[in-house]
């Protein structure tokens, strides 16, 4: 008889009962131990196919297949991003989906980005192609050049996700339906919370469990976990209604909720724990600044003054 789990992890049919180990090196040779349920989810999505998508791969990258995000983040912003970067992302997606990549930064400016005060503007292109289609952007301008080649890698992300969400619709893991339900069933007959102020960064943790009983012993397995995690509210890195229920909890408070389901067609529960570690709220805005305007720029009455002062 075809094993069908093991089948579809392998590639080719396999018949009979198999088990599955993690293989890895040590200095002290070879190691084989149990692999765990995280690896095992992670190895299907792999093989379903479903880490071509953009956000599946970062979610899966951040190790949260569950309770990450299902957007990619709007822009980049290296203090505010968590996970692999998307200049990283981008050759991760590209090579699965078939596809070469070219990221270049060059010197940038206009009236706009001036080059002036020894500051130097940057703009980036990134495309993806191959004998069927191409797909290209420009990220926004910056002093930073590794920034604006992570920013338009993240646009060409985000056409490949706009694509994939158009064709064949966004993935989300089959747990992930327990879990709204577990934090809906929670929230009935609730005030609802006070959102967290923009610019916030929250530090939490969490963990799911899957449990089921057998006889007078229960057995769990760890699905999912983040020990000590921090991201801006406003960064698209924890699901958002595991968010909003952050926000009716105190700092050091914590929620535990489990409600019956099914993990791979086995009768089970499913366990969450969530904690509120610490919440960082944003700085008090700096008074503004004066700033002096010329008209026309300075670097254009310094160019006037070079080419009047050669032709005297």
């Amino acid at each position: 008889e075809v094993n069908a789990r093991a089948s579809a992890l392998a590639g080719h049919e396999i018949h009979g009962e198999s088990f599955l180990m993690d293989a890895s090196a040590h200095s002290k040779g070879a190691a084989l131990v149990d692999l765990t349920l995280m690896r095992y989810e992670q190895l299907k999505a792999d093989k379903a196919g479903h880490l071509n998508s953009p956000v599946t791969a970062l979610n899966q990258n951040r190790g949260m297949l569950l309770c990450g995000h299902p957007k990619l983040p709007e822009t980049y912003s290296a203090s505010t991003w968590v996970g692999l970067n998307p200049k990283s992302l981008l050759n991760e997606v590209a090579r699965r989906r078939g596809f070469n990549v070219h990221v270049e930064a060059f010197a940038y400016q206009n009236d706009a980005y001036p080059v002036e005060d020894g500051k130097t503007w940057y703009r980036a292109s990134a495309s993806v192609s191959n004998e069927q289609d191409e797909k290209w952007s420009y990220g926004e301008p910056s002093t930073n050049k590794m920034d604006t080649q992570q920013d338009a890698s993240l646009r060409v992300l985000q056409l490949f996700q706009g694509e994939d969400d158009t064709s064949v619709g966004r993935w989300r893991h089959p747990l992930v339906e327990p879990m709204l339900q577990c934090v809906k069933d929670r929230s009935v007959g609730r005030d609802l919370a006070t959102p967290f102020p923009r610019g916030s960064k929250v530090t939490f943790s969490y963990q799911i469990k899957l449990g089921q009983a057998t006889g007078d012993e229960t057995i769990e397995m760890l699905l999912e976990r983040q020990e000590r995690l921090t991201a801006a509210v406003t960064g698209r890195v924890l699901h958002p209604v595991l968010q909003d229920l952050l926000q009716t909890l105190t700092i050091g408070g914590d929620v535990s909720m489990s409600r019956s389901c099914e993990y791979e067609g086995v009768p089970c529960d499913f366990l969450f724990q969530l904690h509120l570690l610490d919440l960082q709220l944003p700085a008090e805005p700096e008074p503004p600044k004066k700033v002096i305007k010329f008209d026309p720029p300075l670097w254009k009455q310094r160019q006037k003054f070079i080419v009047q002062a050669l032709l005297r």
